[in-house]
């Protein structure tokens, strides 16, 4: 923020008493400060350093900071910031954060930051294990803009569970295990809801001793504080890099599950997956695949490799990507308006899985825009899991139940249908019957 020189104009006829006036009604709360009619008074800041000085006393100093974690799947809210005062101010995703400047305010000024994470809701008739991959991923991003906001001081740090209506973190007596009810867990993670969201912040090591934990049931805080004092007991297996290792395999396994897992959050899940593909645009690439490029490329996937997970996974991220260009509403949008520009299936050829990685700029609108509300527009319930195993998928792609398929596009529509047939009938017109 480049301030002006000193210059409060007509406020300089005021006592100072009178400004601090004018500095608390303009930082009195006027409700969700996200919403695009609501005035950011804020951007007074700017106007010289003499009224940041002022007025970012009455923002900052012996403010209570609060970041409510949701399992909800919500469009225009992956995450709620508010302060002391009421005001909320609610992110798309992590790229909108860091745009907006949460990972850049001056933390150090705060009395204290509170992490305040709801437990996933329990709807009788109604499975949504999605809800426990909701709350990993907010979680890991909330870790980034949290390391990325110790630049800014932070130094305190409250974790706080919520039960919230049917939402508990204990059931029946005993910690809630949604973990146990998604396909093919890792055995490495742990069982427990509140272990799974405590993965991610793990390795942000430096705060975890004065981590204030006072106010989780006394299961949790000794689980959490047993973790503490193992990681300086144990460094080979309680290490952070080993932390932040088994929160990337969780993370590729959760992505994996997410193709096919059932329920409204999963199915909302998917459609965020999708519409944060190009979060800064297409011309600065998939952030999503080069995290899983990261990912892979760790050696913490060795042991993973003698399992058979990276050539699963490979497979899988290969069909995902093909569904990311049968569904995207952008090229549609290309294709209406004529463009003679085709976009090229990840299956063609048999593309190895370092092509699949690579990313397409013909993925956006014909202004060349990347539009994550086209989305939602198009898909306002989601979009609905995938049938499909990815063990031995390629030998049988063009040969399947005595069926020889003439290319992967017609196999590929005709073994899922539904949304993606459509699609792929309209963009692949030519190509399949």
């Amino acid at each position: 923020m480049t301030l002006q020189t000193p210059n409060l104009g007509i406020l300089d006829r005021l006592p100072r008493e009178v400004r601090d006036m004018v500095w608390e009604y303009i930082c009195a709360p006027r409700g969700d400060q996200s919403n695009p009619h609501t005035k950011n008074n804020l951007a007074s800041l700017g106007t010289c350093r003499q009224v940041y000085e002022e007025l970012s006393a009455k923002v900052y100093d012996h403010e209570t900071f609060i970041i409510r974690v949701s399992p909800r799947y919500q469009v225009n809210s992956w995450l709620c910031f508010e302060n002391s005062r009421g005001a909320k101010w609610h992110v798309k995703g992590l790229e909108d954060a860091r745009t907006r400047g949460f990972a850049n305010l001056p933390y150090k000024r705060l009395k204290q930051v509170t992490i305040s994470i709801e437990a996933t809701q329990h709807i009788p008739g109604r499975e949504d294990q999605g809800q426990i991959i909701c709350l990993f991923f907010k979680m890991r991003d909330l870790t980034e803009i949290l390391l990325e906001a110790k630049k800014g001081g932070l130094h305190n740090i409250e974790l706080e569970l919520l039960d919230l209506g049917t939402g508990k973190w204990y059931e029946g007596g005993w910690p809630k295990t949604t973990i146990l009810l998604i396909q093919d867990a890792p055995s490495f993670v742990p069982e427990y809801d509140f272990s799974i969201v405590w993965l991610p912040l793990y390795s942000f090591a430096s705060f975890l001793p004065s981590m204030k934990l006072g106010q989780l049931p006394c299961e949790m805080r000794e689980f959490l504080m047993g973790e503490i004092t193992a990681q300086e007991a144990d460094q080979e297996t309680r290490s952070d890099e080993k932390a932040k290792e088994r929160s990337d395999i969780l993370y590729a396994h959760f992505d994996l599950a997410l193709d096919g897992e059932e329920g409204e959050t999963a199915d909302m899940l998917r459609l965020h997956r999708f519409s944060t593909w190009y979060q800064r645009g297409a011309n600065h690439g998939s952030e999503y695949l080069r995290e899983l490029e990261r990912i892979w490329r760790d050696r913490a996937w060795e042991a993973a490799w003698r399992d058979g997970w990276n050539e699963n996974d490979s497979i899988a991220i290969e069909k995902r990507c093909y569904m990311f260009h049968s569904l995207n509403p952008l090229y549609a949008k290309r294709q209406r308006g004529r463009s003679t520009q085709r976009i090229a299936g990840p299956f063609d050829k048999s593309p190895q899985f370092s092509e699949v990685l690579k990313d397409c700029l013909p993925a956006v609108n014909l202004e060349g825009v990347w539009d994550r509300d086209e989305w939602f527009r198009c898909y306002p319930a989601g979009i609905k899991p995938w049938k499909f195993i990815t063990e031995g998928w390629r030998l049988p792609l063009y040969n399947e139940e005595g069926r020889i398929y003439r290319d992967a596009s017609d196999a590929f529509a005709d073994r899922f249908g539904g949304q993606a047939s459509r699609c792929l009938l309209y963009l692949f017109g030519d190509e399949v019957e």
